[in-house]
């Protein structure tokens, strides 16, 4: 068996109108940019947009759809809920962050997973967090500048409007926020409390038409923490709730329109379906590296002359695990994105992928690295991983 040349009827980007690239492209266009490749948001077009003076769009890490329709009923998120759209593959923070950064996916940014082996460096690169996977090395240095990795501006660089970022305050003045927050104010916060009480005053105090974008990460960590579906991720969507509820009090008359959604949804890992590399030395010869991309989507790098090792292993002891792909053949079905290819993204893939079944995760360690303790992932082409909200809330 070779690898698939076909993608299987999973859950795909939606980029013809339907995913959160378009979401940035309806935004972008109200504020007087016109994205490349790709159209507006079929359920929010900038005519809707245009008409509010604040756009808020808050981006709630791991909130899936999914969670929301099912796990919410009853909450105001849920009865503001107006549909899902789709992440951006991998549906993983690393490669949907920077669309939000930036208006473009993967194909154009070239950022492709949490782990993504950079030429440049000669060394795989945890991307949002800027060190080596190896021994977490900084690479931040005063010649080099992250955006170029993605051969984008910053989305605040290319709009005609005031804008503002409500970041954690951990991340806010990172090496790789700022670089994709020129053109923007960045306001730090420590608590969710005062992530929507940054967004309040803003909105209140608005001298013209702005454009606040802020990003929350709790949801997502508890996710990992102690898995989607935990008591504990429950109860922070309460919380979550609950602010937005003060919000939608507060806000009434300012002529402002506030959007939440999400960089990827949710599913709860098995751990009698954990693939760990160890356990399959003759697998772990084929490869040239570790393991880059997720551990619900895997890019591996294989010596020319192991090819038909490696496929016959992954289509032998793995099979009903994981699925196997060409690398080029995601690119070539658009699973990356639309329009002209960011020049290093076949370097960033390796040359065969595996997409992990439901409940399954392949992972490998290199030195220094802990033990593997995550519940929740994702990074996969499930429903619930895939599919994100699209809520809207008008005052």
């Amino acid at each position: 068996m070779y690898p698939h040349a076909s993608v299987p009827a999973t859950v795909r980007p939606d980029y013809q109108g339907g995913s959160i690239v378009n979401l940035m492209s309806s935004i972008a266009a109200a504020h007087g940019y016109r994205s490349l490749y790709y159209p507006d948001l079929t359920i929010c077009p900038p005519e809707r947009l245009r008409q509010f003076r604040s756009i808020v769009l808050l981006v709630v890490d791991g909130l899936g759809y999914k969670y929301v329709r099912h796990n919410g009923a009853g909450s105001l998120l849920h009865g503001h809920l107006e549909g899902s759209i789709t992440s951006v593959f991998p549906a993983t923070t690393a490669a949907a962050i920077p669309v939000f950064l930036t208006g473009y996916p993967p194909q154009q940014h070239g950022l492709t997973g949490w782990f993504t082996y950079l030429q440049e460096f000669g060394a795989i690169v945890a991307i949002l967090p800027f060190v080596t996977r190896s021994g977490r090395q900084p690479l931040a240095t005063d010649r080099f500048d992250p955006r170029q990795l993605t051969n984008q501006l910053p989305l605040f660089n290319r709009i005609d409007t005031l804008c503002h970022t409500v970041m954690p305050v951990d991340i806010a003045y990172s090496t790789f926020n700022r670089a994709f927050s020129t053109g923007a104010t960045i306001h730090p916060y420590r608590t969710l409390r005062q992530m929507f009480n940054t967004v309040r005053r803003l909105i209140a105090a608005q001298v013209q038409t702005q454009y606040i974008y802020a990003y929350w990460p709790g949801f997502d960590r508890l996710a990992h923490t102690y898995g989607i579906n935990s008591n504990q991720v429950r109860r922070h969507y309460d919380l979550i709730d609950a602010e937005f509820a003060r919000l939608k009090r507060t806000i009434a008359g300012t002529d402002t329109m506030v959007i939440v959604t999400a960089d990827h949804g949710f599913v709860d890992s098995d751990p009698t379906r954990m693939i760990l590399l160890a356990d399959h030395p003759m697998l772990g010869e084929t490869l040239m590296m570790p393991l880059s991309g997720e551990p619900r989507l895997a890019y591996c790098y294989v010596h020319a002359d192991k090819r038909k090792q490696f496929e016959g292993y992954v289509n032998g002891e793995l099979e009903g695990c994981v699925d196997l792909y060409l690398s080029q053949d995601l690119i070539n079905q658009h699973y990356f994105g639309l329009g002209k290819c960011h020049p290093s993204l076949a370097d960033r893939i390796g040359q065969y992928t595996l997409m992990a079944k439901e409940g399954v995760t392949i992972r490998d360690r290199v030195q220094g690295e802990g033990p593997i303790r995550d519940i929740g992932v994702h990074g996969g082409v499930s429903a619930d991983e895939m599919y994100v909200p699209f809520i809207t809330l008008a005052g």
